[in-house]
C-alpha cells in the first residue's frame, strides 16, 4: 500500500531533523507519507470530502506544533488517527448545529428513530473503524495502525514496536478481537478475519495536491502563532490573497471554524484573513447540564458533616457566564432537597431526568461536582452520553462513594484504576504541562491548591496530567481499604477495586487532569469548590468556563 521509506530517512529520522533543525523538508516528506492514512480517517468521520481536507489541514497544523512531545516515530501514526477523530469530532459538532434546522424540517417527512442504537445497526463498518480503535490501549492501537491502516508487514510493524513477530502477531490478534466485540455491540456482528480485512479496505486516497496544501498550512501556521500576523490557511487548493475568499465560502457554507479546533490543540489562532477580508464567528450558546444528585444529598455521610445538599455541590453557583445556557440534571424520582433549593438561574423547562440519555445528548458538555453518590441508570446514561460526544468537566471526587472505584466509574473519570483515595487540605502544586485551560502559566510554575479530593492511579493513554500535588505521592488511603470503609457504612458488600496492585510506579495525585472517553472530552478537577487562586484570580467562575468551553470545542475566550 505505501513504503515508509520512499526517501533515505525513516519516519523517526525525520521527526527528529524537523524537531531539532526546523527542517521543513523533513516535515514536508512526513506528511506526504502519512496524508492518505490521515485523510482516510477524516472522510470515514466527516463524510464528506471537502470537510475531510479542512480536518486533515488542521491535524498537520497540530502536527506541527505538537512534533516535539511524540514519544517516538512508532506512535505516530496513531497519534495522528487520534488528532484525527479529536479534530473531526469537533468539526461534526459544529456543523450539526448549522444543520439543526435543516434536519428538524426534513424530520418531518422521516423521523429519526427514537432509540439511539437503532441507528447503528448498519452492516457499514467504516463509520465505527475510528471509534472502536480509540477504544484499544495504545500499544494495541500503534500495532493495529502499523498493521492494518499503514500497510506494513509483520516483521516491520515487529521490528518498529521492538518486540518479536510471534508477540506481534498475539497481540494484534488480542486487539482484532477486543474491535470485533466493539463492532458487535453497535450491532455488526463479524469474525475477526473480516474485521481485518475491512482495516485494510479502510483506506482513500487524498486528493492531488493536498498533502502540498496542507504541508504549507501547517509550516505557516507553526511560524505565524505569536507573530501577531494573520494566519493563511490553505481551503480547497487556494492559496495567497484568495484565501480569505475561500475560506468564507467554505466557512459560510459549512459553519466550520478549523481555527477553533487547532486552537484547543495549543495553536492559538482565531481569524482566517487574507488581504483585508478577515471572518467573524458568532457562537451559540453552550449547552450545560449540572448534576443536582438528590443521593448525594440524602445518602450516607459522616455524622459530623452537615448534610450534603446544594451547598456541597455548589459548582452549580459558578456557571453565570451568559455564554452558557445552564439545565440541571436530576436523579428519577422525587428530588425534594434538589428542586426546594433549585438556583433562580435554572429555567423550570431546563430540568432533565438524569437517566435519559437521549436528553443528556442534546448537551455540550455534562457538569458533575461533588457527585460522590451515583444511581447507577443515572450513570450509565451519563456514561453512554460522554462515550457518544458529550463533554464531562468533573469536580471533587466523581461517584467516589458509590459506587465508588468501580471499573465503569474508573474509565468515565479517564484512570486505569484507582490505587489511593485522598481528601487531604490544600497543599502546594505544579504546572507539568501547557495547556489552554492553564493561560500563560507554563511546567515548574507553582500554586496552593484548596483541600484536594479524589483519586490517585495510573490515567488512561488518552489522559494527561495538567498540575500534580508532588506532596501527596503515593499518600492517602488504598483504594482497598476505603471501599472496605465505605461499604461498612453503606451495609453492603465491598466492592474491590479494579487493580489487585498498589502504589504501582510511584503514583502522584494530579488536581487537574484532561483525558478522553469515547468521542468525549473530559476535564477532572479534584479539588474542593474553588479553583486555585492563579487559575480563577477573582473566584468568579471563569476557570470552569474555559473547561466548559475546551469540553464543547470552543474557543477560550
Amino acid at each position: 500500500m505505501f513504503s515508509l521509506l520512499k526517501c533515505g530517512m525513516d519516519d523517526s529520522s525525520l521527526l527528529k531533523s524537523f524537531v531539532e533543525a526546523g527542517d521543513e523538508r523533513a516535515f514536508r516528506e512526513l506528511v506526504d507519507r502519512h496524508i492518505d492514512l490521515v485523510y482516510s480517517s477524516a472522510r470515514r468521520q466527516v463524510h464528506d470530502g471537502h470537510l475531510a481536507e479542512d480536518v486533515t489541514q488542521a491535524v498537520f497544523v497540530v502536527l506541527a506544533r505538537k512534533a516535539a512531545t511524540l514519544k517516538s516515530a512508532a506512535v505516530l501514526p496513531a497519534w495522528l488517527l487520534a488528532t484525527t477523530r479529536f479534530v473531526a469530532h469537533d468539526v461534526m459538532r459544529t456543523e450539526s448545529r448549522r444543520r439543526k434546522r435543516e434536519q428538524e424540517a426534513a424530520q418531518t417527512m422521516s423521523k429519526e428513530p427514537e432509540n439511539p442504537a437503532a441507528a447503528l445497526q448498519s452492516p457499514e463498518v467504516a463509520p465505527l473503524i475510528d471509534d472502536a480503535l480509540a477504544r484499544l490501549r495504545e500499544g494495541e492501537r500503534i500495532l493495529v495502525t502499523l498493521r492494518y491502516l499503514k500497510g506494513m508487514s509483520l516483521a516491520e510493524v515487529a521490528s518498529a514496536a521492538g518486540i518479536s513477530i510471534d508477540a506481534c502477531e498475539k497481540r494484534i490478534s488480542r486487539a482484532i478481537a477486543k474491535l470485533r466485540d466493539s463492532f458487535q455491540r453497535r450491532g455488526v456482528a463479524l469474525p475477526a478475519s473480516a474485521i481485518a480485512i475491512e482495516l485494510g479496505k479502510a483506506f482513500t486516497q487524498a486528493p492531488t495536491g493536498l498533502a502540498n496544501r496542507a504541508a504549507e498550512a501547517a509550516l505557516s501556521a507553526r511560524s505565524l502563532v505569536g507573530s501577531g500576523r494573520a494566519f493563511r490557511w490553505q481551503i480547497a487548493g487556494a492559496s495567497g490573497t484568495g484565501v480569505a475568499a475561500a475560506a468564507a465560502a467554505v466557512l459560510l457554507a459549512a459553519g466550520v471554524i478549523v481555527a477553533a479546533v487547532v486552537q484547543n490543540f495549543g495553536v492559538h489562532s482565531q481569524q482566517f484573513s487574507g488581504g483585508t477580508s478577515s471572518i467573524a464567528v458568532v457562537q451559540q450558546k453552550i449547552k450545560v447540564g449540572v448534576l443536582l444528585s438528590e443521593f448525594t444529598a440524602s445518602d450516607w455521610h459522616p455524622s459530623n458533616d452537615s448534610p450534603y445538599d446544594l451547598s456541597h455541590q455548589k459548582i452549580v453557583f459558578y456557571l453565570r457566564s451568559p455564554k452558557l445556557d445552564v439545565y440541571a440534571i436530576l436523579e428519577p424520582g422525587p428530588n425534594p432537597t434538589m428542586r426546594a433549593q433549585m438556583p433562580r438561574t435554572i429555567a423550570a423547562d431546563h430540568i432533565i431526568d438524569g437517566a435519559d440519555y437521549n436528553a443528556l445528548r442534546k448537551l455540550d458538555v455534562i457538569v458533575a461536582g461533588h457527585n460522590w453518590h451515583m444511581r447507577q441508570p443515572v450513570l450509565d446514561a451519563m456514561d453512554q452520553g460522554v462515550s457518544d460526544g458529550v463533554g464531562l468537566l468533573e469536580q471533587a471526587g466523581f461517584a467516589k462513594l458509590t459506587p465508588s472505584f468501580t471499573e465503569q466509574v474508573c474509565e468515565l473519570s479517564a484512570m486505569k484504576h484507582a490505587e489511593l483515595f485522598s481528601n487531604a487540605a490544600g497543599g502546594r502544586c505544579v504546572v507539568v504541562a501547557s495547556h489552554p485551560l492553564l493561560g500563560n502559566l507554563k511546567p515548574g510554575d507553582e500554586m496552593i491548591c484548596p483541600m484536594l479530593y479524589g483519586a490517585i492511579g495510573p490515567l488512561t493513554p488518552d489522559a494527561s496530567g495538567l498540575i500534580a500535588a508532588p506532596g501527596l505521592r503515593n499518600g492517602g488511603v488504598e483504594a482497598a481499604a476505603w471501599e472496605k470503609y465505605v461499604a461498612e457504612k453503606l451495609h453492603r458488600p465491598a466492592t474491590a477495586p479494579s487493580s489487585g496492585k498498589l502504589l504501582e510506579n510511584d503514583l502522584v495525585f494530579f488536581p487537574l487532569y484532561i483525558g478522553q472517553h469515547g468521542k468525549g472530552r473530559i476535564v477532572a478537577c479534584q479539588w474542593h469548590d474553588a479553583p486555585p487562586a492563579k487559575l480563577d484570580p477573582n473566584n468568579d467562575g471563569t476557570f470552569y468556563l474555559h473547561c466548559i468551553q475546551w469540553l464543547a470545542g470552543r474557543p477560550i475566550e
